[in-house]
């Protein structure tokens, strides 16, 4: 079992390192594959394979073969199917669930990109449709994570039950796989009760005054020819093997003379035929060299049938009496029973187990014990090696079933139970001790170190808030829970000031089981996540027509929320609880909204009742005593914004950024920062504001989207070929110009006019707004189609075509009756009938003026359809070079 999850494992792992065949894996793949056995390397592989659902087509036919078997043999072992199905299963939820996780996020993206670009009204139109689709989106990966949750339990219990039905019979292993692949035949000793019998071979030394070596073999008549002494009757003193030896030594010193030593050993052994009948895996006749004693005989059966007993192993011998040995005396106490050496004819009977129980639970050996007879409940939990280091022996359950199939469950406990009787199939389970301290206080949240600290009838609060340097720097020390429950298991909480506790002036005591919870003064997130248990466990013991004791707070607080009501709380207490006002909040006025029922009259109803608070600042007001269920709705002050900035730069006598009131207009703040400078060129300033920002963004996305239709449309006209290409060129040039261009937001305003109105008149200023007053410029520019774009000093006696005259003319390219002229506050100006700037009294050219020709679009066929695109990169273009000339 645990070798097939494993190469279920590594095949994972495996596969997430190779796209290509078993032999193309990465370093880190290869590195951990040549760490396994070649058994599992081959299932690794194997599973790897089939994962990637090539079938073993690897082309590696040796491989292949090696995987194949094993795997048969691990499904022979273990008898259980190669878990593919299931494997698929788990990689398809993942891959589902990190594909909806990342198009939630892009629906995201491209709703926070939407409200930035498009305008309020414009927005409201299309959210609510993004975010149905981010909810319809949301839970199905919510459904998906459920069906992977619930398809890991089931996996999961699967593999409990299995290691359950894993349960073996104890002792057979003993027998079936370590001892008899070390088992060596060769003789080692010879015992000196040994039956000596024709066939056995006696190696004779003789030394002294006369030496010589013998390797002497009993007869089938039981005769043994000596060299120099002559034929000797092996069993004239008896059948023994010691009785042989002195025999033989014996007769060299009747016959060689005092002189002559002798040393006698046992060569070869001569086979005897020893019969396994019962429970074997391989009864019948077995050939044993004559030295074998039962437990030799056993070792060498070919391995035990689980069905056989282990405590009755009986040697039945013609003539004698039978004789039973107890297995589990050498596996559990080390006593070796077993030491009957055989003879011929002997048969070793295996009967079949008559009685058995099952332990389980924590114990040193869980396994299936056979009982030798009636045993008591501690003989079975010595057999299983005794209790482990977490049993509680004071819960020990049996399972049996009576006479009728039904299923009858004992609790028991080893002290008193100790000789309870158990019966052929009882299941025991002993049960785990708890990690759960009953006498003990848990401390968690912001603390350094959290856990468990010991309780004593005399503990306090201050026994466990001792110092300062226990919190975090992230805990509130103003406000902290403590969970508690009662002798009758009902939940209450309690609320304390830890830097109360910690100067002295409060301390309360502790009851065994209280959770102190430490809350954090920052992450909002955090400290929702600390109280939500509290809530919820809080609404178990909710009471007809009040609810449960849970209260809330809305408005201008640090945290608001659902808060657990504590004994005789008000309304400073749940403002502490939710962090305190923040600097937002009207403090002379609040709400309370609570629910009444009157359940004296017949017809039930329930209403909404709005308490007005006078003032928070007020002693009676915070000390109201609060109701469950009541919310308490802190006010904003009217008008309050966080944060309302301006940024001056360039030509004021004071540059900086400035905090504005609300309706704050221009004038006043060119004011504080004291007025323009003498080198202020005022009809150059250039105002900027964050909401055109966002609307040019809009109009420049629509106008990227026109103009890649225009290349389309290009892209099929029946233009040549040489023209098509590069009409195509200019286009993604522009195109791409466009698209990396940085949206300004310039507002086109004239300072001095502005300056000239009334207050009431000038425009107001809003928060992110930045206006730069340039110095005094002396030149005029020239941009656009001409031979040479420059600049030119100022001369007032020039004309725009005097200006162009001197960047060398306009180009074969330029658009003449197009000229068009950016002032230098932003403003444009075009060519009216054949004069300039008819009825404008900006009619002449003035010094910091852009003079732009643009490009005739009428010139070549290949870009007409891009006209009305070009004009407004053109004009895109224009404006940021008149704002970055300044």
């Amino acid at each position: 079992m645990k070798k097939l999850i494993l190469s279920v494992a590594f095949a994972s792992f495996f596969f997430s390192f190779s796209k290509v065949s078993a032999q193309s894996l990465s370093p880190q793949a290869q590195a951990v594959l040549n760490r396994l056995p070649a058994e599992q390397r081959a299932m690794a592989l194997q599973e790897a394979d089939r994962l990637r659902g090539r079938n073993n087509v690897s082309g590696n036919k040796t491989d292949s073969k090696i995987s194949a078997e094993a795997i048969q043999d691990t499904k022979a072992e273990d008898e259980i199917e190669t878990p593919g199905v299931e494997e698929d299963k788990l990689m398809i939820f993942a891959e589902l669930e990190v594909s909806l996780m990342s198009d939630i996020e892009q629906e995201k993206e491209n709703l926070l990109k939407a409200k930035e670009v498009l305008s309020e009204s414009e927005f409201i139109e299309i959210e609510d449709n993004y975010n149905d689709r981010i909810h319809d989106m949301e839970k199905l990966l919510s459904e998906i994570k459920f069906a992977k949750i619930n398809f890991l339990k089931e996996r999961i219990d699967q593999l409990q039950e299995h290691e359950q039905d894993e349960l073996k019979p104890f002792g057979y292993d003993f027998f079936n796989q370590s001892i008899k692949q070390i088992y060596n035949q060769s003789i080692s000793s010879i015992p000196a009760n040994y039956i000596v019998g024709s066939g056995d071979y006696l190696e004779v030394q003789l030394f002294g005054q006369e030496n010589a070596g013998y390797s002497l073999v009993i007869g089938q008549n039981g005769m043994i020819q000596f060299p120099g002494i002559g034929p000797i009757n092996a069993f004239e003193q008896g059948s023994s093997f010691e009785n042989l030896k002195n025999l033989i030594k014996q007769k060299v010193r009747q016959n060689l003379g005092e002189g002559v030593q002798v040393s006698v050993s046992m060569g070869e052994v001569r086979m005897i035929k020893v019969f396994l009948a019962g429970g074997f895996n391989q009864p019948g006749i077995r050939l044993l060299p004559a030295t074998s004693t039962v437990m030799e005989a056993l070792l060498q059966s070919g391995g035990l049938s689980e069905y056989g007993s282990l405590r009755n192993v009986t040697l039945k011998r013609n003539g004698q009496t039978e004789k039973s040995f107890d297995i589990y005396k050498l596996l559990i106490d080390g006593e070796n029973q077993a030491i009957e050496s055989l003879l011929e004819g002997d048969v070793i009977f295996l009967p079949s187990v008559e009685n058995r129980v099952i332990v389980k639970g924590e114990v040193a050996r869980p396994a299936i014990y056979e009982l030798a007879s009636l045993s008591s409940l501690e003989e079975v939990i010595r057999i299983a090696g005794g209790l482990s280091s977490r049993a509680f022996s004071s819960h020990i359950q049996v399972s049996r079933m009576d006479e009728f199939g039904n299923l009858l469950i004992k609790s028991l406990s080893l002290s008193e139970d100790r000789e309870f009787s158990l019966k052929n199939g009882d299941i025991i389970e002993v049960a785990a001790i708890t990690d759960f301290a009953k006498t003990s206080i848990e401390l968690s949240g912001e603390i350094d170190r959290e856990g468990n600290f010991e309780w004593k009838k005399e503990s306090k609060l201050s026994d466990i808030i001792k110092n300062r340097y226990m919190f975090t720097d992230n805990a509130d020390l103003n406000y902290a829970l403590i969970r508690r429950v009662d002798e009758l298991g009902v939940m209450e909480i309690l609320s304390f000031s830890p830097i109360n506790v910690l100067s002295g002036s409060f301390d309360i005591p502790l009851v065994q089981k209280d959770k102190i919870i430490i809350l954090s003064k920052f992450d909002h997130d955090k400290r929702k996540r600390a109280i939500r248990p509290l809530l919820k466990e809080l609404s178990f013991y909710a009471k007809p027509s009040i609810g449960s004791e849970k209260i809330s707070i809305t408005g201008e607080v640090h945290f608001p929320g659902d808060y657990p009501k504590v004994s005789n709380m008000s309304v400073w207490d749940l403002i502490v609880a939710a962090g305190g006002l923040t600097e937002s909040a009207y403090s002379l006025s609040a709400e309370i909204s609570r629910i009444n029922v009157d359940s004296n009259d017949s017809l039930i109803d329930a209403s909404i009742n709005h308490i007005l608070i006078d003032s928070l600042s007020k002693e009676n007001a915070l000390k109201q005593k609060l109701m469950p269920g009541d919310v308490l709705s802190v006010k904003k002050i009217p008008s309050w914004e966080e944060s309302r900035d301006v940024i001056l730069t360039g030509e004021v006598r004071f540059p900086g950024k400035y905090t504005i009131s609300k309706n704050e207009r221009i004038g006043d703040v060119i004011k504080r920062a004291g007025g323009l400078s003498s080198d202020a060129f005022s009809r150059g300033a250039v105002f900027t504001r964050m909401s055109l920002v966002a609307r040019e963004e809009e109009q420049k996305e629509n106008l990227i989207k026109q103009l890649e239709s225009d290349l389309a449309t290009l892209s099929l006209s029946p233009t040549s070929g040489e023209t098509a290409k590069s009409a195509n060129s200019v286009a993604q040039s522009l195109l791409t110009r466009l698209q990396n261009s940085k949206s300004v937001g310039r507002l086109v305003i004239d300072i001095e006019e502005q300056l000239g109105l009334s207050k009431n008149s000038q425009i107001v200023l809003r928060d992110g707004d930045k206006i730069h007053i340039p110095m005094i410029p002396s030149e005029v520019s020239i941009l656009g189609e001409v031979q040479f774009p420059t600049s030119h000093l100022f001369n007032s006696s020039l004309s725009v075509d005097d200006y162009i005259n001197l960047s060398g003319g306009i180009t074969q390219n330029g658009d003449e009756k197009r000229i068009f002229v950016v002032k230098s506050n932003g403003a444009v100006v075009t060519k009216k009938g054949n004069g300039w700037f008819v009825g404008n009294k900006s009619n002449n050219i003035e010094v910091g003026d852009v003079i732009v020709v643009p490009i005739n679009l009428q010139k070549g066929k290949w870009l007409e359809s891009l006209t009305s695109s070009t004009q407004i990169i053109y004009q895109l273009a224009v404006t940021a070079a008149a704002v970055n000339s300044f």
